[in-house]
């Protein structure tokens, strides 16, 4: 925010575009304070902690995140854990999450608002077994650096599935 004001203010003076200094000056402030945004939940997000359920684009897995209780800091790398359960009895898919290993897995995310996906490349860097349906996953760089509407997508290319994990996160979320 203030990188913008301050190269706008070098501009107007280099140009002498005095007139149009403060109109600007306030329009930037206005339109760049994340924090005085709403954060009522939008459609298809949850507000910070996520503690629902998340099942998977062909409801074959489930996804709960272990999160705790304030949301992410902005500008740090976290490390998520969830869990990751079979919906079905079925043994093909279970056998295949049973048996997945970290590079099976893919993470991306963004803000679809923004048009931008996350600054990290985060990663499962660890599989426990928890038992015949379910496993826990490790998940280190995972970054935010603004408050607002974001989703994790969670694929499985083996079972060409995914899971979307839609989510606000605010200022006043924090403890």
């Amino acid at each position: 925010m203030i990188s913008f004001k301050v190269v706008f203010e070098e501009l107007a003076s280099t140009f002498s575009l005095r007139l149009l200094k403060l109109p600007l000056t306030l329009l930037i402030i206005f339109c760049g304070i994340e924090k005085t945004q709403s954060c009522e939940n939008s459609f298809q997000t949850t507000k910070w902690p996520v503690n629902k359920p998340f099942n998977s684009n062909k409801n074959l897995t489930q996804i709960q995140l272990l999160t705790p209780a304030s949301s992410p800091d902005l500008n740090t790398m976290e490390k998520w854990s969830l869990n990751l359960k079979v919906n079905h009895s079925d043994n093909d898919i279970s056998r295949i999450i049973l048996n997945l290993k970290p590079a099976d897995i893919q993470i991306t995310g963004g803000m679809p608002a923004h048009r931008h996906n996350l600054p990290t490349q985060p990663a499962v860097i660890e599989i426990k077994k928890i038992n015949s349906q379910q496993i826990e996953l490790l998940i280190a760089g995972i970054k935010f650096q603004m408050w607002g509407d974001w989703f994790i997508r969670l694929s499985i290319p083996l079972i060409n599935d995914y899971t979307d994990i839609n989510f606000k996160l605010c200022p006043e979320t924090k403890l």
